[in-house]
Parts: C-alpha cells; structure tokens; sequence
C-alpha cells in the first residue's frame, strides 16, 4: 500500500513589547510515497437493489497506483460464491487505452478475466452482467459478492479486494412490450397482438388497466389472458371493454382481477383480423 508522509513547520519570533517568543504551526503537508508494486480496485454495480430473475451489471475499476509496469492483471469474482450469480456470456467489456475490447476469459466458475499491461498511474474498466436465478430463496435479502485483482510485476505480484452488497427489491416493477404474430398479413387472415406484462419486482403487481389504441380497421375476434405459470383463459366480451374507434381496455369495471406476479410475466393476446 502507498504510504502518506505528513509534514509541518514551525515558526518561533518576538517583537517588541513581546511578552516572550510566541510560537505558530503550519498546516500539514501531505506527499503520498507510492509503493514500487501496488493495485487498487474497486467494485460497483448499476443498480443497488435485486429481484429475483433480474440482471446486474458490475463495474471494476483497476488502477496501478504503484510505479512498477504491470505484465498482466488477473481479476477473479467468485459470484458471491452461494450459486445466486451466473455470468451472461459475452457480457464483459474492457474500457482501455480510450477503446472498449472484448476482454479474455480464463474461467466462468468462479470469474476470472486476464487482462492486458497496465502502466504506473494507468487505469482500465472492467463492466460484465450477471444474472440472479428466478428461484433464488425469499430469505436471500442481499447478495455480497467479493472480486480479486492481481498486478504482475517481472519478479513481484500486487494484490486488491473490493466487495460490493446489493439489497433485495421491496417493490414491484413491470415493463410492457408488443409484438404481432405475424410480419405481413393480408385482409381477413387471422394474426394476434401480445402484449406482455414483466414484473422485474419482488413483490406482486396489481394491473388496474391495460389500453390500447387498435388501427380502426382491426376486428378484435378474441381476447386470452395468461397469468405467470397459469393456464391460458378466454376472456368474454364483458370482461374488456372497446371503446370509440377502436381502444381496447383491459378489465372492465366487471373484469377479472388482473396481477404480475413477482419475476414473472402476464401477457395478453389480442386475436383479429384488419377488415377490408
């Protein structure tokens, strides 16, 4: 580690009419002795809370703060180390020399990374994604998960640890997407519209309404609800409404219950046809 010398003066004077020699101190002054071979990491995510079958994305950032070279840098996650993080291949990326590479993995169980030189006072950024298990246990709160970095020198090694704790989300969070089934269609051929409903929360969601504003020329045939891993339902005509021109809402005033179950997904499917 680098060492912080600290340094003051002294000033001792009189004057006339003094009553005797009156003393003052300076401020310090710091120099930081750098150690011929030291690493400093340092591990944050971008996001500091998790639900169970989300994505989080590490940031380490490695610094040669010695004034040794460094050959190679070895840096090992060990996943938090209880089978809750998974790597997603391809996920890393290297911010070096002011360009992003694609960096060299050694092994993906635990993580480890072999990176290129680094230069006395050079920095590089090490960002990759790892995923949380939709079957992670209620019980799990956090996930503390530790990362190593090793600076080789021609006769010497450097080493740093750096942690980082993410909390378990106590909210419910959906995002909407909508595809059709179908790229190109012709008048009166049947196609549908998913909507899909993800709950990227911990906590079960409520859906007070889902609308959408339909091309005035579809003709809505049917409507089919699925809720997480329940079987596929019909909806009946009075469980939706479609309003002036064509704005399908979803429930009525008389519908079902509609929920987003917690790491999971509700989708909705539109079937019809456009009218010629």
């Amino acid at each position: 580690m680098s060492e912080t010398i600290m340094n003051a003066a002294t000033v001792k004077y009189t004057y006339s009419g003094a009553s005797g020699q009156i003393t003052e101190t300076s401020n310090t002054a710091n120099i930081t002795l750098k150690n011929e071979n030291s690493l400093t990491i340092s591990k944050t995510s971008q996001t500091t809370s998790f639900a169970p079958g989300s994505s989080i994305t590490y940031i380490i950032t490695i610094e040669n703060t010695g004034t040794s070279y460094f050959s190679g840098v070895r840096i090992t996650d060990n996943l938090s180390g209880s089978g809750y993080l998974y790597y997603v291949s391809k996920s890393a990326l290297l911010y070096y020399n002011q360009q992003y590479l694609a960096p060299e993995i050694a092994s993906t169980s635990p993580l480890v990374f072999t990176l290129p030189p680094l230069s006395a006072g050079q920095k590089m950024i090490l960002n990759y994604t790892c995923k949380i298990p939709t079957s992670i246990p209620s019980s799990v709160s956090k996930i503390t998960n530790s990362v190593e970095g090793i600076g080789y020198t021609y006769n010497s090694t450097a080493k740093s640890y750096s942690s980082y704790t993410i909390t378990r989300s106590t909210t419910a969070n959906i995002s909407i997407t909508k595809e059709a089934s179908a790229s190109s269609v012709a008048l009166n051929e049947l196609f549908n519209y998913k909507i899909t409903l993800k709950n990227n929360g911990s906590l079960d969601a409520s859906v007070n309404s889902v609308t959408d504003n339909l091309p005035t020329n579809f003709k809505l045939s049917s409507v089919k609800l699925k809720i997480g891993s329940n079987a596929e339902t019909t909806l009946s005509n009075s469980d939706y409404e479609l309003n002036s021109p064509n704005e399908f809402k979803v429930p009525s005033s008389s519908g079902p219950t509609i929920t987003v179950p917690a790491a999971s997904s509700t989708i909705i499917t539109l079937n019809g046809y456009f009218a010629s």
